[in-house]
């Protein structure tokens, strides 16, 4: 696992934190901070977490420059810009970064896939398969939880390992895979995992185009 299983919201709006974390809680818990100084006190007081969400206008600075901060302390899991503008340049620089850019309201299908991509991320550390998990999720209507087994699976995690991440008993894992392979269309856990990484080490159409 390449993160703490949680979020970090920086953005000065109460109204969005509030749609943001409806749509982020469900996967993992959410903090948030108001301005920058505050984000990079919640940001340095522990582990990085899953995912970030970050305006671009903040009360003391650019959402843009505490993300620059982070990728240059090899944070490398998604982060997501949240913007009232479309300007082109702001659209390259987060390309340059590294990051997803959605103009305000995000819809809360989208949230909830950036969620995903997350979960996944912590999981694998690979981008990759978090474009691939979400799609899945998507089209068989998985549950966070099932989310999060998937990419435990892809990643090794043994079952005994999973359930205690997971915080759950290894029987109850049992029963949650043996539904996800339903839903699935599936014989084994290993086998939808091996399906995913043939996909992603083949890298068609993966991920947002990034402008250069």
């Amino acid at each position: 696992m390449n993160s703490k299983k949680g979020f970090v919201i920086v953005e000065d709006d109460d109204v969005w934190v509030r749609l943001a974390r409806h749509a982020l809680q469900p996967f993992a818990p959410v903090e948030s901070a108001g301005d920058i100084s505050s984000g990079r006190d919640l940001l340095g007081s522990g582990g990085m977490p899953a995912g970030v969400l970050l305006d671009l206008e903040l009360p003391d600075g650019s959402g843009f420059q505490l993300l620059r901060e982070l990728r240059e302390r090899n944070f490398g899991a998604p982060a997501l810009i949240l913007t009232s503008h479309t300007r082109a340049e702001f659209l390259r620089e987060a390309g340059r970064l590294r990051a997803e850019f959605v103009v305000k309201p995000p819809e809360h299908e989208f949230l909830e896939q950036f969620a995903r991509r997350c979960i996944s991320f912590h999981w694998t550390g690979d981008e990759r398969i978090g474009w691939l998990v979400d799609e899945l999720a998507r089209s068989e209507q998985l549950s966070p939880r099932e989310v999060e087994i998937v990419a435990a699976s892809v990643a090794g995690i043994p079952r005994e390992l999973m359930a205690q991440e997971l915080g759950i008993s290894v029987n109850t894992l049992k029963s949650q895979i043996r539904r996800l392979l339903l839903k699935c269309r599936t014989t084994t856990l290993d086998e939808l995992a091996r399906s995913l990484l043939t996909r992603a080490l083949a890298g068609s159409d993966l991920g947002p185009r990034r402008e250069e």
